[in-house]
């Protein structure tokens, strides 16, 4: 790089060896520079010191163009910080700013962040033999002024980690009264002929029937739960069914919510539907759909509107709608809680 002067204190290529050295710079500190360039051009050297794994930048803020400058960004020896072990591009300003990341300049291996250790930077001017622009020249367009500054730009990754699901009824909900439905009679067919189901309404065996439903209150969260309660073939089985009887005080518009416990490993879905009737006391009366069957969705809710009329009677079915082996028994009875709310219009 030509001849260096005796007095160039933080200089690494200073041809007086005993005289090689750096200015010890903090990541975060703004240096403030000059160059001169004559037959004795200055040369700049600043070393940091990394942690590792972090992305840095560094920002050369030119103060004037009266020559052009060039960056040296190398990873040295940490006892002899003038002593480089990897050399990474040059780079080069002409006035101005000059911002690089030094991990995407590497030599061999770029986008990579930076290893612990003592890293140097140099900033001289670009063929500055060849100038006549020396300190004392008194030219306007000499010496050459800068600002560096070499800052963590380390983007903070955060990392989720998926709660698991629980299954929780929210606070303030009343329970369904009817416990895990058993069969406690059995039929030479494999027909369940009597069971614990408290609130099945009309979907009992044998037929004619009377008909058991639960009494529900708008606005109130009710969790229950269903099971396949007596497997009579491979793929006939009888389910657990909830009827919830209710009224409406004002006509208008309702919502049905119904969320279901997913923490099953195939997590069945469960349907709900509204009907009326004339007479819900007699099973054979027949009943109204008023709604169509609405499907627990993959987050296993689902939710539907309906108009309800005060002067009439419903029911709300709750079951599920097809059949699989994760529901079977108690043990592994489906869980879900379930609200009608009105819909108040603005």
């Amino acid at each position: 790089m030509g001849f260096q002067s005796a007095d160039d204190l933080n200089n690494c290529f200073n041809t007086i060896t005993t005289l090689r050295a750096v200015d010890n710079i903090n990541i975060g500190d703004k240096v403030c520079g000059t160059l001169s360039a004559d037959t004795r051009f200055d040369i700049d050297s600043f070393a940091f010191t990394t942690v590792g794994e972090r992305d840095l930048e560094v920002t050369l803020n030119v103060l004037d163009n009266s020559f052009d400058i060039q960056v040296d960004f190398d990873k040295v020896d940490d006892a002899d910080p003038c002593t480089s072990t990897v050399t990474f591009d040059r780079l080069t300003s002409s006035g101005g700013s000059l911002v690089f990341q030094p991990e995407k300049v590497i030599i061999g291996a770029p986008n990579e962040p930076l290893d612990a250790g003592t890293y140097r930077i140099t900033v001289a001017p670009v063929n500055g033999d060849s100038l006549d622009l020396p300190c004392s020249s008194g030219s306007s367009s000499g010496p050459l002024g800068y600002e560096l500054l070499v800052t963590d730009v380390t983007t903070t990754t955060t990392t989720t980690t998926e709660v698991p699901f629980v299954f929780a009824c929210p606070s303030g909900s009343v329970n369904e009264q009817e416990a895990c439905v058993t069969c406690t009679t059995l039929a030479q067919s494999g027909i369940c002929l009597t069971s614990t189901d408290a609130n099945a309404g009309c979907s009992l065996q044998p037929t004619p029937q009377t008909p058991t439903y639960e009494s529900y209150t708008i606005g109130t969260t009710l969790c229950g739960s269903l099971n396949i309660y007596n497997q009579v073939t491979s793929v006939d089985v009888e389910s657990d069914n909830d009827f919830y009887l209710f009224n409406v005080g004002t006509s208008g518009t309702y919502l049905v919510e119904l969320t279901v416990d997913k923490s099953l490993n195939s997590a069945p879905a469960a349907q709900a539907f509204i009907s009326s009737s004339t007479n819900f006391t007699d099973c054979a009366v027949d009943s109204t759909s008023i709604s169509k069957f609405a499907q627990s969705n993959d987050e296993n809710s689902l939710e539907f509107k309906v108009t309800l009329d005060s002067s009439v009677d419903y029911v709300l079915k709750v079951d599920l709608p097809f059949v699989g082996t994760d529901a079977v028994g108690c043990a592994n009875q489906l869980n879900y809680f379930v609200k009608i709310t009105e819909v108040m219009v603005e």
